[in-house]
């Protein structure tokens, strides 16, 4: 290989790893955005739910109560947070006949959309 063609192939190289970093960079942003924008439409719909807080013996844990009648209880963990096990469950029994919503209490998530970590207590691992 002369001189001149390690040049170019040097050359070349180069550019190539350059390129192949650019790509990299820009999919990196366009995942940031994409993210963000994902975290933007979370909170929106979060804020659309009427939650409320309520203070037990571990601390504050938000929830979901609607509606009137008798109460269909999702407990964090089945399904995830308030938000997911109320849709979650409103969507089944909206489809299923023989069932009728007529109220909904879904608590949070431990640490998540406003419920706290209890005090003095040790999570499990």
């Amino acid at each position: 290989m002369t001189k001149e063609n390690r040049k170019v192939r040097n050359f070349k190289m180069k550019w190539i790893l350059y390129a192949f970093l650019l790509i990299f960079v820009l999919y990196f942003m366009i995942q940031a955005v994409r993210c963000n924008l994902g975290l933007d439409q979370a909170r929106e719909k979060l804020s659309s739910y009427e939650v409320k807080t309520a203070e037990l013996s571990y601390g504050a844990m938000t929830y979901i109560d609607e509606g009137e009648g008798e109460v269909v209880l999702s407990v964090h963990g089945l399904f995830g947070g308030y938000d997911q096990a109320y849709e979650n469950v409103r969507s089944r029994i909206g489809k299923t006949a023989c069932w009728r919503l007529r109220a909904l209490v879904t608590s949070a998530r431990l640490l998540w959309g406003g419920t706290e970590r209890p005090r003095n207590k040790r999570l499990p691992m």
